[in-house]
């Protein structure tokens, strides 16, 4: 169990890396590999949800934020994101209506 835990916080750690050097994709890779191991792990989805929304995946980050909700609803992090990635959803509707 041991050695699947540090896999675990080797991926996000390789993960969090990657993007502050700004390549989101390679980070989504890592993350996605360690919820492989792991999908339960609230921090790596809360991570993958936020890179997500990053690359302007905003739905699919949305769906993450959610579930780190669904698994913590006590989450502020979760929470707090979740309002910004729905807010970021709205203002490209809107812009989006606007542009027709």
């Amino acid at each position: 169990m041991a050695a699947t835990g540090q896999t675990i916080g080797n991926f996000n750690d390789a993960g969090m890396a990657l993007e502050k050097a700004g390549d989101l994709r390679g980070a989504l890779e890592k993350y996605r590999a360690a919820l492989g191991i792991d999908p339960t792990d609230e921090v790596l989805r809360l991570n993958y949800g936020l890179a997500q929304c990053r690359l302007g995946r905003s739905q699919e980050g949305t769906a993450e934020l959610q579930e780190v909700l669904r698994l913590d609803p006590n989450n502020a992090h979760a929470a707090k994101a979740l309002y910004v990635a729905r807010d970021e959803i709205q203002k490209q509707a809107n812009q989006r209506i606007q542009t027709k």
